[in-house]
């Protein structure tokens, strides 16, 4: 067998039934590294925190803008708060057409996932 231009010598060897080593079993994983199921857009527009209409972060991260203020009218998609996580900007949208009843936080605020960050009406 030839890899990356060195050649080398391979023996195969065929095991019987009785020989063969029962595969191994998966490590487990630690339970802080399983993510929790996700939640739908519209499911986490109605949690977090019991507020009717909530808007929350769907992970930790810290707001790098806030795009709406209280009694603005806003259309289902409109860009409500930019939360940057992981590096990345992640626009929350509003989930449907509304009015906005409370926003909860302002730019430079460390959130949690499922904070609620919106409150529209």
């Amino acid at each position: 067998m030839t890899i990356n231009g060195h050649a080398y010598d391979v023996t195969v060897e065929e095991l019987g039934a009785a020989e063969a080593a029962p595969p191994a079993a998966p490590a487990a994983v630690p339970s802080e590294w399983v993510a929790p199921p996700a939640a739908s857009p519209a499911a986490r527009a109605g949690g977090g925190g019991g507020a009717q209409g909530a808007v929350v972060a769907p992970l930790p991260g810290v707001i790098a803008d806030v795009k709406v203020r209280v009694g603005q009218t806003v259309s289902g998609g409109e860009v409500l708060v930019v939360l940057e996580a992981m590096k990345m900007e992640n626009e929350i949208s509003a989930p449907s057409a509304g009015t906005v009843r409370e926003v909860r936080v302002a730019k430079g605020d460390q959130v949690a996932a499922e904070q609620v960050l919106v409150v529209m009406g």
